[in-house]
């Protein structure tokens, strides 16, 4: 009777904690959950951000039939699109290890592109931005995470800024 007694009490506390375990596991889950809402929501915005900017200017350089600028509007919208459609994609497999896609890549259009689509948003703030790209080369990097990371930091730099307004120097050696 003893045996089964300590017998009884053993699986009890297996299974207690196979039950805090699991509690464990669903609260880790839920956090990554709720990092991912964040970062993903940051992302979005972003994006978002380059939407309405290509859209202003593409309403402004219809408006004055700079064509140039309408080019360059729609490569705006278009690039912020490709970015949305590959964010999905990231959410579609964020179950799945991803791996950096690296490939040869100029950093300095990289910068270009992400101050293209930031720089109507500087400006409603009276911030000027500067870039020097010394660097004239291709290396080997992942172009869509830089792009992410690059946007984020420039974007944060304008918040930061936007009360006072300034210039904004960028500097790619």
């Amino acid at each position: 009777l003893q045996l089964l007694s300590v017998v009884g009490q053993v699986a009890g506390a297996a299974v207690e904690n196979v039950i805090l375990t699991e509690m464990q596991i669903h609260q880790e889950r839920l956090a990554a959950i709720g990092q991912t809402v964040s970062a993903t929501s940051h992302d979005m915005r972003n994006i978002l951000t380059g939407i309405s900017g290509g859209t202003q200017m593409l309403s402004l350089a219809r408006e004055q039939e700079n064509w140039e600028k309408v080019d360059r509007a729609s490569g705006i919208i278009q690039r912020s699109h490709t970015r949305f459609e590959s964010l999905v994609n990231s959410l579609l497999t964020f179950a799945r290890k991803t791996e950096v896609q690296l490939q040869e890549s100029d950093l300095g259009m990289l910068v270009r592109e992400v101050l293209e689509v930031l720089e109507p948003e500087a400006a409603r703030h009276g911030i000027s931005i500067k870039c020097e790209d010394t660097l004239n080369r291709t290396m080997s990097l992942d172009p869509q995470l830089i792009h992410r990371v690059l946007f984020n930091l420039i974007k944060n730099a304008i918040e930061a800024m936007e009360d006072r307004g300034g210039s904004l120097r960028i500097d790619i050696y």
